[in-house]
């Protein structure tokens, strides 16, 4: 399998994209009402160009938008 500079860039750019989701959801763990963020690859096809052999990916972003834990915050509460 031979691969060219674009293939090696494309792959470090999903890597990038993908520690960059991993670090916002560590970074707001402890945030109230933070929904997280999950990257995934998925192969398209089995080559770029007929002058690689590289596949190529899709990139998707997802956010999590499930109920998350309830905390009880001690404001008092208003009623109308």
């Amino acid at each position: 399998m031979s691969f060219t500079i674009d293939d090696i860039a494309s792959a470090g750019e999903r890597r990038l994209a993908q520690l960059d989701a991993i670090s916002q959801n560590l970074a707001n763990a402890s945030t109230p009402a933070y929904k997280s963020l999950h990257l995934d690859f998925a192969m398209i096809s089995a080559a770029a160009s007929p002058e690689s052999d590289a596949p190529v990916y899709e990139s998707r972003l997802t956010v999590d938008h499930s109920q998350g834990q309830l905390v009880k915050t001690g404001n008092p509460s208003i009623s109308p």
